[in-house]
């Protein structure tokens, strides 16, 4: 087959996205552990308080109030977390050319240069605006790839045809339609420095 190459810069959103693609795979998912989260969690807060001593009410009110520190907690870990990881690292800042063969996926940037066999990889997921090659089993790692970094249809369609021989699956049927346009590199308005006197 032949080489796919790509270039794009993963924005901050394509990388949460993908963050959260890695820990809920299947679409919905994590509304479904939300709503779990917040039935189980506070009834079992509930259930500690009684068994503790707490009458009634006190005991109903901590279950209740354990509610919002989930929900905050959810999204500390999976926003803030997740943001400082995209700002705290300098290879999201350039702008990377990928390259996908038969063998093996090679990466070029200014911080990066590497080639790797397509047996690291263990699995694919897509996203709405993403896909993450995983690789690690305990510890799950992706590259991530947004979808918008292909120049045309077919060179997307090439791809899906490309990882699903490698990784001996069907993705799910998506329309692969008008791709958006590549980000545009940022331009300054001015390049003299502000007057601070």
């Amino acid at each position: 087959m032949e080489a796919i190459t790509v270039h794009y810069k993963l924005s901050e959103k394509e990388y949460l996205d993908a963050a959260r693609l890695i820990f809920f795979p299947k679409p919905g998912e994590w509304r479904l552990r939300a709503v779990a989260g917040c039935v189980l969690f506070p009834f079992a807060f509930f259930m500690l308080a009684l068994g503790a001593g707490f009458e009634l009410l006190p005991a109903l009110g901590l279950g209740v109030a354990v509610t919002p520190l989930l929900l905050y907690l959810s999204f500390f870990h999976f926003t803030i977390v997740a943001r400082r990881c995209y700002k705290g690292d300098r290879k999201f800042r350039e702008g990377m050319t990928v390259t996908f063969t038969d063998e093996h996926i090679s990466v070029a940037s200014k911080l990066v240069e590497s080639k790797q066999s397509w047996k690291l990889y263990t699995d694919v997921l897509e996203g709405e605006t993403c896909y993450a090659l995983i690789y690690g089993k305990d510890i799950r790692m992706a590259a991530m790839l947004p979808k918008r970094a292909f120049r045309s249809k077919q060179q997307h369609m090439a791809f899906r045809e490309l990882i699903g021989a490698q990784f001996a699956k069907t993705l799910p049927v998506h329309e692969v339609g008008e791709l958006e346009a590549a980000e545009h590199e940022y331009q300054p308005a001015s390049l003299e420095p502000p007057d601070w006197r």
